[in-house]
Order: C-alpha cells, then sequence, then structure tokens
C-alpha cells in the first residue's frame, strides 16, 4: 500500500498493476512472461539519478527494496542535517550582524535626554538633559561620574 510507505508483493504471475512506494520513490512490475520482478527507482529531483535491478525470487527483491530504504534514508538525514546547519549558520549571521549595547543606561522618564556623547578616552558617556543638566557616565560601570 503506498498510502502508508509500504510495498505489498503478491506470488500471482497475472499481476499486471504496479506497486508504487511513494515515499520511497521507486516502482515494482512484474515482468511480462510473469517470471521477473523489475524494480525501478523513480527519477530523483535532487540527482537526476535512475536504478533499475531485477529480482527473481522475493528474498533477493526484500534485500534490493531494504537497500532502497537506507539509501533513502541516509538521502534524508544528510540534507536535512545540511538545511539545520545552514539555518544555524543564518541565524548567526543574523545575530552577529546586530551590535550588541556596550551598556544600558536608564534615565529618568520626567527629564528626556537630548543628546549623548563618549569621551575622547571612550571612558565616559556625557549626557544632556532637558532641565539643563549634564551626567557623565563610567561606561565600566555605568554610575554617575
Amino acid at each position: 500500500n503506498g498510502s502508508k510507505g509500504l510495498i505489498e508483493i503478491y506470488e500471482d504471475k497475472k499481476l499486471k498493476k504496479s506497486i508504487i512506494d511513494s515515499e520511497l520513490r521507486y516502482k515494482i512490475e512484474p515482468s511480462v512472461n510473469g517470471k521477473e520482478i523489475v524494480v525501478l527507482y523513480e527519477k530523483n529531483k535532487i540527482f537526476e539519478q535512475k536504478f533499475l535491478f531485477c529480482a527473481w525470487n522475493k528474498e533477493r527483491l526484500a534485500n534490493e527494496v531494504e537497500k532502497l530504504k537506507v539509501k533513502n534514508k541516509k538521502f534524508k538525514t544528510k540534507y536535512i542535517f545540511l538545511v539545520i546547519i545552514l539555518l544555524i549558520l543564518i541565524l548567526l549571521a543574523i545575530l552577529l550582524s546586530k551590535q550588541l549595547p556596550i551598556a544600558t543606561i536608564t534615565f529618568n522618564a520626567l527629564t528626556p535626554v537630548l543628546c549623548i556623547s563618549f569621551s575622547p578616552d571612550e571612558k565616559y558617556i556625557a549626557s544632556g538633559s532637558v532641565d539643563n543638566t549634564i551626567k557623565l557616565w563610567d561606561i565600566k560601570t555605568i554610575r554617575i561620574g
């Protein structure tokens, strides 16, 4: 049943209909003479590859189908892993591109600050407020100096 991601194989030589596993992207068909079962790995959109093999008995078919399942799982895991790494790198680039504040200074809301400036030695920040006060802030301690 393809909708469940399973393959059911019947020992009916008159079987004409293909059984398709949509999740794993391969197709099983009986041969015209009914003696073989042909398994075709459908076209993979990323690698543009096709695989074709014949199975003469159920054991060999089960073995080949298991190989396809393992190959498909490795493919999925590999690309999911690469997508996760890419997303982490994008997130890091975004975080690193934003400048983090050196310090946060909280001012009184009643006396809005009109301007701030670094001292020439970059050890202090000077702020000028609406109430005509100038404050010098020590960058290391964020205290008024």
